[in-house]
């Protein structure tokens, strides 16, 4: 503790000390920004609100519970919260509504995703957000009409021949009359669609 966060980060001296505790620093910060995990933004976002200070959230994962407390706090502080602070994913997720209502309820739309094993959320925030967004524009609840075929599932995969099947099936099939991919790797692979 103590040590300077830029040089932590090796993006040289910031002037901003590391410390343990929100509550040695609640005098010298305005807005928290967190990017951790859904129990420590919860935790974070209690200190805030209880000391007035503002919150920008990036932590994905949250279940409902979670979220209704960030609604529940922004009553009393100012938050931004947000799946992903990218200027182009956020630019997709309009285009997705604009899509969306463009194709209407006549189409199927698929979000595929690729992390690294350690991904500790699955989906990921960025891919339920598209979700949201597709089924926003749709008049649809994303609970209601989302289809998941590896949620939760977190960690090595199993290497036998047949643990890929379900994502290959899904890319090779000869139903999808729409199909939005979401992994450059995945873009790769020609997609057969059927004649019209």
């Amino acid at each position: 503790m103590g040590s300077d966060a830029g040089e932590l980060a090796g993006a040289g001296k910031a002037g901003v000390a590391v410390q343990s505790s929100l509550a040695a620093v609640k005098d010298d910060f305005d807005v928290l920004i967190d990017f951790t995990r859904p129990e420590g933004t919860l935790n974070h976002l209690a200190f805030c609100r209880e000391h007035g200070k503002g919150m920008v959230i990036g932590t994905t994962g949250f279940d409902d519970a979670g979220k209704q407390a960030i609604r529940d706090a922004a009553q009393d502080i100012a938050i931004v919260f947000a799946a992903n602070f990218s200027v182009g994913v956020n630019v997709l997720l309009k285009l997705l509504e604009k899509a969306a209502k463009v194709m209407g309820d006549y189409t199927d739309i698929e979000i595929i995703e690729a992390h690294h094993r350690h991904k500790v959320d699955a989906p990921s925030g960025t891919a339920l957000a598209m979700g949201e967004a597709i089924a926003g524009a749709l008049n649809k609840d994303l609970k209601d009409c989302a289809v998941y075929s590896r949620e939760g599932y977190t960690g090595e995969r199993v290497r036998a021949p047949s643990a890929s099947r379900p994502f290959a099936r899904a890319i090779s099939s000869g139903s999808i009359r729409q199909c939005l991919l979401t992994s450059v790797s995945v873009l790769k692979s020609p997609i057969k669609r059927p004649a019209a």
